[in-house]
């Protein structure tokens, strides 16, 4: 039998398959042969099983996301050592929006999930880490820009006492009135009183 602990051996007549799940290396494959007059042989294989890393590839270009929008992100993979199912997928934490609905397609060789930014303005390094059966690593990484654009009503100003908020285009139109309205205020007025006697002084 195999040295490998995932190593497995199948004799069908005089073929002898070999299959290594997450094993990499050297192993020697002893076998005995046995014919129907009780005479036997034996020999051994050497076989040699190379370590076959996984990879991951994001193709997309980066995500530019408003503060509230979700997008769907597909990173292409193709698995290393063992059965895709002994593969171990993480996603890094993003600060600026969720993961989710994350989905491994073994046959199409693809992971999909979903990116709902938050509505706070930031850049999130999304790194997609791949471990095969025997521990090779391997990664790529999605950038993802949230941008929060204010509304109107957010940059607007309200003053003391007021009932509702003015924009700032309403307060640049009532700004010259305001000042027209204090120079006017402003002059010392002169009644007909005053002339007269100017007059008579004269």
């Amino acid at each position: 039998m195999p040295a490998g602990t995932d190593v497995s051996t199948d004799v069908n007549d005089l073929v002898i398959t070999i299959t290594a799940l997450s094993f990499t290396g050297n192993d020697t494959v002893s076998y005995t042969i046995t014919a129907a007059n009780d005479e036997s042989d034996t020999g051994t294989i050497e076989v040699s099983i190379p370590d076959v890393e996984p990879m991951v590839m994001y193709l997309g270009e980066d995500l530019a996301l408003e503060g509230g929008d979700s997008s769907s992100v597909t990173v292409e993979f193709t698995p290393g050592n063992g059965a895709v199912a002994d593969h171990d997928l993480t996603i890094s934490q993003p600060q600026f929006g969720t993961v989710d609905n994350v989905e491994v397609d073994g046959a199409a060789g693809e992971i999909t999930f979903d990116y709902t930014a938050d509505d706070s303005a930031g850049t999130d390094e999304l790194t997609i880490e791949l471990t095969d059966g025997d521990g090779s690593v391997n990664s790529d990484t999605v950038t993802v820009t949230v941008t929060v654009t204010e509304s109107e009503s957010d940059t607007s100003v309200k003053f003391p006492g007021a009932g509702s908020a003015l924009s700032p285009l309403t307060i640049l139109v009532l700004l010259p009135l305001i000042m027209l309205s204090r120079r006017i205020q402003g002059k010392i007025p002169v009644n007909n009183t005053d002339r007269g006697n100017r007059r008579n002084r004269e």
